[in-house]
């Protein structure tokens, strides 16, 4: 990597270019209903993830009665297009002869796996801020289901960073996307995550990421607040 752009690009992702870790690609795959009925309808609120929660679901045991269908399972068969494209991206990035790259769904990410490796997650916020509770370091910036939160605001600075869009077909508006990056449980590990409530969000985050020119302005921003060099942790 020789042009500035490039250095920033490395610098950003320093930690992941180790080979001393093995590094895990952490996908999402979210929680739906499958009801029984034939072919099969499948079911999916994305402010559900424990399925304790989806079988409770009011609109659920609405439509398996007017279904006439009581029979229901967790499905975990299908995910976005923004995570095969992230995936993609972060790929072509980071994989390389002597650096093994797993990909593994979320939902099978144990916490064994999140002490070992060095762990990329994109997705869903919930799905992996539940995992970071116990973390080193608490997260000043949380994702809600409407957004992100400042959990200590600066004066003059929102609490909330609402996303304002409207759904299919139109799907305009604006949309957050959060991305962190913490030491796993031990401290000895990385741990980076993009998250978002759409995957237009956290897809958009990952271009950024792996695109030379925007990395170049991220570096930038970065140095700018923390008084001129890139924070190992942010």
């Amino acid at each position: 990597m020789a042009d500035r752009s490039s250095q920033d690009l490395e610098t950003l992702w320093a930690p992941f270019l180790s080979q001393k870790l093995p590094l895990i690609l952490s996908i999402e795959d979210p929680l739906f209903a499958e009801i029984r009925s034939n072919p099969g309808v499948y079911v999916r609120d994305r402010s559900m993830n424990e399925w304790s929660d989806v079988v409770s679901s009011a609109a659920l045991i609405k439509l398996t009665g007017a279904l006439n269908q009581s029979e229901v399972h967790p499905s975990r068969y299908y995910t976005a297009f923004g995570e095969a494209e992230a995936s993609f991206l972060l790929g072509g990035l980071l994989k390389t002869p002597e650096r093994a790259l797993s990909i593994v769904r979320t939902s099978q990410l144990s916490w064994q796996q999140l002490a070992d490796n060095n762990v990329i997650f994109v997705g869903v916020q919930n799905l992996f801020f539940n995992q970071l509770r116990n973390m080193p370091i608490t997260p000043q910036l949380v994702p809600e289901l409407n957004g992100v939160r400042d959990v200590h605001p600066g004066s003059g600075q929102p609490s909330v960073y609402a996303d304002e869009y409207t759904t299919a077909p139109t799907e305009r508006g604006t949309i957050y996307a959060l991305v962190t990056h913490l030491p796993g449980p031990n401290g000895k590990n990385d741990i980076e995550s993009f998250t978002s409530n759409r995957s237009a969000g956290y897809l958009g985050a990952v271009q950024s990421f792996t695109d030379p020119q925007f990395a170049h302005m991220l570096a930038a921003k970065l140095n700018e607040e923390t008084g001129g060099k890139v924070p190992r942790f942010y």
